[in-house]
């Protein structure tokens, strides 16, 4: 929450309003939850921007499926995926009642020629 608190005081000082909430994509109730506070404040939501996203297996190139653990297969896809899609439907409706309001679905994709040697692709 450290770095979310520093950007709002950056948007801030530029005269831009923002607002921070703190989401915990293994709380199954966190999209009503953050759907409550932005109804509550707000009324509607201009733009949703989904960055949730772990990589559990710890070394990317030596777990693969056939070493990767149960647990971490599921965590990975709540986090990933699953949570984006029950946060994004909680917020819809009030997406919808923006003017011009977006989702902007954010990934990143890893790359390499070696091992070793990673690079990120956006």
């Amino acid at each position: 929450m450290d770095k979310g608190k520093k950007a709002l005081e950056e948007l801030a000082a530029q005269g831009i309003e923002a607002d921070l909430i703190q989401y915990d994509a293994a709380d199954l109730e966190a999209p009503q939850k953050v759907y409550d506070y932005i109804s509550e404040k707000y009324n509607k939501l201009d733009i949703l921007v989904n960055n949730a996203g772990v990589l559990l297996t710890g070394n990317l190139f030596v777990t693969n499926s056939t070493t990767v653990s149960d647990k971490d297969v599921k965590e990975t896809f709540q986090t990933n995926l699953f949570s984006v899609i029950s946060l994004t439907q909680a917020l819809l409706p009030l997406i919808k009642k923006s003017d011009a309001g977006r989702i902007v679905n954010v990934c990143l994709l890893y790359t390499s020629d070696a091992a070793d040697d990673m690079q990120c692709v956006d």
